[in-house]
């Protein structure tokens, strides 16, 4: 139904919204790690700044998978209201 299918595609939004914010506080703790750690030697500043790349990419793409389901959804709460 209808309904169904509107709520399988807010559930799409929530994951994804929701996946968006972990990679930004992900981001946020590293940077402050990053910081804080930098002077030690038993930590190896390129791999947590390969890291922090990838989760800037995961961000992007993540984004863009709510964008696009955003869309969807607000086509189907148009076409609920234009039947």
């Amino acid at each position: 139904s209808h309904w169904e299918e509107l709520n399988s595609q807010l559930k799409s939004l929530h994951q994804a919204l929701g996946k968006w914010h972990d990679a930004d506080i992900a981001l946020m703790f590293l940077d402050g790690f990053m910081l804080e750690y930098t002077q030690s030697s038993f930590f190896s500043k390129d791999s947590y700044m390969l890291y922090i790349k990838g989760l800037q990419k995961q961000k992007l793409d993540l984004l863009d998978l709510f964008e696009q389901n955003w869309k969807i959804f607000v086509e189907l709460i148009g076409s609920e209201e234009n039947p």
